[in-house]
């Protein structure tokens, strides 16, 4: 996220905008993959600076999302945006699963706002 942003619904919007200008929500995973997949058609470029994903969506998961969103970057060779598994499963095998699709970082639920602001800083660099 940056010059525009994107969360799932369940992330307080006031949260992202404290670190950015602009977010962006959606209500479902195929909504942010359409949303992504609209801007660089349009433009050959992402302009999202960080993917918060939501790892337990229902109808298609944030596993199953972020390798959707990473191949399409890929397939139109744009700059592979961050994507940040957020869930309230943090056992060391549900990390792995986030790292193995392709997800940049975690943050577990419930999200702090310290931490969640620190991560986002540091994947956006401002």
């Amino acid at each position: 996220f940056s010059s525009r942003r994107r969360h799932t619904r369940f992330l307080p919007v006031s949260w992202a905008r404290r670190c950015v200008q602009e977010t962006v929500s959606t209500q479902s995973t195929w909504e942010a993959i359409q949303k992504v997949n609209e801007n660089i058609k349009k433009d050959n470029v992402c302009f999202y600076k960080a993917i918060l994903m939501d790892c337990q969506m229902p109808v298609l998961d944030g596993f199953e999302a972020s390798k959707i969103l990473l191949e399409m970057m890929s397939q139109y060779k744009v700059p592979r945006v961050p994507i940040v598994a957020c869930t309230a499963n943090v056992m060391s095998e549900d990390r792995e699963k986030c790292r193995k699709c392709g997800m940049t970082s975690f943050l577990e639920k419930p999200i702090k706002n310290e931490k969640f602001e620190q991560l986002l800083l540091s994947l956006i660099h401002i």
